[in-house]
């Protein structure tokens, strides 16, 4: 499980436990987030709660999501499908498997470009 990087502040870096990157998705605790400020929100909110015990880890194992490769990249290129925010983008769907998005693509070409 990737770690975010704490910041060099002490003041704001306390936040930072407890949070972590799987490469599409941030988590803290049980809770899954697509952008890395509303963790850190959440993380400030149950730690300005007096009594709450607060673990330093996060508690689960998430799944690792990698870049795709070159290999990737150039079939992604030939079908008009994109990598944002860790899925795979074709025309207005989102996809977590790369061969998914392939296969779509290829039955319903097009879709990458936008209509007019």
């Amino acid at each position: 499980m990737a770690s975010v990087p704490p910041t060099d502040d002490p003041a704001t870096s306390e936040p930072w436990a407890g949070i972590s990157f799987d490469g599409r998705a941030y988590h803290y605790r049980q809770y899954s987030y697509d952008r890395v400020e509303d963790a850190l929100n959440y993380a400030r909110l149950e730690r300005a709660r007096p009594g709450l015990p607060i673990e330093t880890t996060a508690p689960l194992r998430w799944r690792q999501f990698s870049a795709p490769t070159q290999r990737e990249r150039e079939q992604m290129a030939e079908r008009g499908i994109v990598y944002q925010a860790g899925r795979f983008v074709y025309g207005p769907y989102r996809y977590d498997v790369l061969a998914d998005a392939l296969n779509y693509a290829a039955r319903q070409p097009g879709l990458d470009r936008p209509r007019s």
